[in-house]
């Protein structure tokens, strides 16, 4: 797992990291999920030219993009969908997407 560091802050990923490098553009079919919550963490390493950008699609039709001009430091993306079939990311430049996951919301007696 990559190490590096954003807004001077070192960023160890606990579960994946994803780039633009090799291929800029990942997806997961879900299947029909419920009740899910999407979360991530993104940014630009300070190593790296300042420019990239982060879109991310649910079922086809887009729901966040961030280019480097609203990146500033390390971000958190989260993100409860009622139903998702399919989830796609594109990354561009310099950007970088790590422990990128998803979960079912539950109520706390469940």
């Amino acid at each position: 797992m990559p190490v590096f560091s954003i807004g001077g802050e070192s960023i160890s990923p606990r579960y994946n990291a994803i780039t633009a490098v090799p291929s800029g553009s990942y997806t997961w079919k879900l299947g029909q999920l419920k009740n899910v919550r999407f979360f991530a963490e993104f940014g630009i390493p300070d190593d790296k030219a300042h420019e990239g950008s982060v879109s991310l699609f649910a079922d086809g039709k887009p729901f966040l993009e961030y280019s480097a001009a609203y990146i500033t430091g390390m971000e958190t993306i989260e993100v409860p969908f009622e139903r998702i079939e399919e989830l796609r990311i594109v990354l561009e430049g310099n950007a970088v997407l790590w422990d990128v996951g998803y979960r079912r919301m539950q109520h706390w007696w469940e």
